[in-house]
């Protein structure tokens, strides 16, 4: 017990975030592997607790500090997930394959709407009123509805 007594809490704190990363490593295969990224933040945690314990911070300062650095991490992992995979960050609106193309309404379920990428998004009209069959563009997205305005000729 002799031993504890002479170990700094930012030694502490820099075993438990290399030991965190070791796991992830040997556990997962990485940060962003099958670990999503978890073990990699939890890390960044033991980090920020690790530079306040180096600032002279007492036990509630190294909270907030594995607070800070888990924030940190997990800003830094979204960023390089979507930078690495090539995530598109264009929402539907903006997708080449949805505007300035003429989609047809559909009935499913008791609702009208359009069928978008494989799903279904119910329609809110902008103008005058639709019926199944009518060719409508998408102007934008309101929660899950899809607001819409026709393009076809009223027949």
């Amino acid at each position: 017990m002799e031993f504890l007594s002479e170990v700094a809490a930012w030694q502490v704190w820099v075993a438990l975030a290399l030991l965190i990363l070791a796991g992830d490593l040997l556990l997962f295969g990485g940060a962003l592997s099958a670990g999503g990224g978890i073990l990699p933040i939890l890390a960044g945690g033991a980090v920020g607790a690790f530079v306040a314990t180096l600032l002279g911070l007492g036990f509630v300062g190294q909270l907030a500090g594995v607070s800070i650095g888990m924030g940190v991490a997990a800003g830094l992992f979204l960023w390089l997930g979507r930078a690495w995979t090539g995530r598109s960050e264009r929402n539907a609106p903006a997708d080449d394959r949805i505007t300035g193309k003429a989609h047809q309404v559909i009935e499913h379920n008791g609702q009208l709407g359009v069928r978008l990428l494989g799903d279904f998004f119910p329609i809110e009209t902008q103008g005058t009123e639709v019926s199944e069959g009518d060719t409508v563009e998408v102007i934008e997205f309101q929660g899950i509805r899809a607001v819409v305005r026709r393009t076809d000729p009223e027949a």
